[in-house]
């Protein structure tokens, strides 16, 4: 999926954002911290509130992006 140069550029990195759709249908976009691991893949931090996890896990229509 990601090259070796481009791994090694997102694990240097710590702000993503983490797009949902919102109940009425509009994007809802929030910065998040994030680490990668090796074997777990992306770990988010973020304000519960502000990530909305039940409308990511709700709706299957979610991004996780990075400023590129």
């Amino acid at each position: 999926m990601f090259s070796e140069a481009e791994l090694e550029f997102l694990r240097s990195q710590r702000i993503a954002r983490f797009a949902t759709v919102g109940p009425t249908g509009w994007p809802h976009v929030v910065p998040v911290m994030y680490t990668m691991g090796p074997k777990r893949g992306i770990a988010m931090q973020g304000r519960v509130e502000l990530i909305a996890p039940e409308r990511a896990r709700l709706n299957p229509t979610h991004k996780f992006t990075w400023g590129i």
